[in-house]
């Protein structure tokens, strides 16, 4: 019975004919009633879901690993996934509630179309936050530049003293640098004033024998040893101009030589 009125038997062939007796706006107040405690049916059965869904994830939690669905059967006849739908609903009753302030009372299958957009549009979101292009990273070669200009010349040789040579030259001096440096080298006065005194004796040494096998009394023979050994000395004087980090040009004297001795 709705308000004082007979409800309604729709299973009963009959009930047509009854209603023409009804009067028309009890026939309405019936429906009113009728559809209101529908949605407070199925306001219920949500909200109920929703504690169950709050047992279920407290359940969970105390249920050794492994036993969860045999658990679930034993003692609660309920199939994993009804109950992961339940969890679900549960885990999104802050949703659910402020969509049914929002609308009014929901059922089961409105509550679960609600879950799953709020899940796409999750999975919406992620997704764009994915493809936003990367905030770029600063330059770390920009930034110790900038250090470096905003540092004292006499604190970075004091650093770089610190380090040593051998570090600069093996792990931060750029390989471009070294033929710089080595004819910025040769070009750089002698920090002493020692002369070149072995470099000079070996450079006499080869004019010494040059001279000698050029003399007009000299013998083929000699000639021949002269120029092997002015040869020698020049080469040896070239290696060690080299070591100085001087560029030399290595004159080749054989051929004077051999015409002097045909002489």
């Amino acid at each position: 019975m709705l308000d004082g009125h007979i409800s309604p038997n729709f299973n009963d062939v009959s009930a047509p004919e009854q209603h023409v007796s009804v009067p028309l706006e009890d026939l309405a107040g019936q429906i009113r009633t009728g559809i209101r405690d529908l949605k407070n049916s199925l306001g219920n059965a949500l909200r109920i879901a929703l504690d169950v869904g709050d047992a279920l994830v407290a359940a969970r939690e105390r249920v050794p690993p492994g036993k969860w669905q045999k658990w679930l059967r034993e003692n609660c006849f309920l199939a994993v996934r009804t109950a992961n739908l339940y969890v679900e609903l549960a885990g999104r009753r802050d949703d659910i509630e402020a969509e049914i302030d929002r609308v009014g009372e929901m059922s089961l299958r409105a509550a679960k179309r609600l879950i799953s957009r709020k899940s796409e549009e999750e999975i919406d979101e992620e997704t764009d936050e994915k493809r936003e292009p990367a905030e770029k990273e600063p330059d770390a070669t920009a930034a110790l530049v900038a250090i470096l200009d905003a540092t004292p010349p006499a604190e970075i040789t004091a650093a770089l003293a610190t380090k040593g040579l051998d570090w600069f030259l093996k792990t931060v001096m750029p390989k471009q640098w070294i033929a710089q440096l080595t004819a910025h080298v040769a070009r750089l006065p002698r920090a002493t004033v020692t002369p070149f005194l072995r470099e000079s004796e070996v450079f006499r040494r080869a004019l010494s024998l040059a001279a000698i096998a050029n003399r007009a009394d000299t013998k083929p023979e000699t000639v021949v040893v002269n120029e092997r050994e002015s040869l020698t000395a020049l080469s040896k004087l070239s290696t060690m101009l080299a070591g100085e980090h001087i560029d030399c040009v290595v004159v080749s004297v054989a051929k004077p030589f051999a015409s002097m001795a045909r002489r």
